[in-house]
């Protein structure tokens, strides 16, 4: 959904080929953007970047929460309550 000369982000990675309306793009004067998929190749070289610490990715989670609170979790990630940025939910 998005309104008249509004803008539309894709994001993730797709397997197959997506239809899209371009009359609705034309008409409706959207902007469309897509952020930069790396694919799953980039894991190869992420991991050890924080496996030595070069990327301390411990200062993104901002929440913990049991899975008894998978709820509360979602909801303060989706509304990103108290400043979240990355909410980990402990099986």
């Amino acid at each position: 959904m998005v309104k008249k000369s509004g803008r539309v982000c894709l994001l993730g990675l797709y397997p197959e080929l997506v239809p899209i309306n371009l009359f609705k793009i034309v008409m409706w004067n959207l902007k469309v953007i897509g952020g930069r998929g790396e694919g799953g190749h980039v894991i190869d070289r992420i991991i050890p970047l924080m496996e030595d610490g070069r990327i301390n990715v411990k200062k993104l989670i901002t929440h913990k929460f049991p899975l008894e609170e998978i709820n509360k979790a979602m909801d303060t990630f989706i509304n990103r309550t108290g400043g979240a940025i990355k909410v980990i939910i402990n099986p």
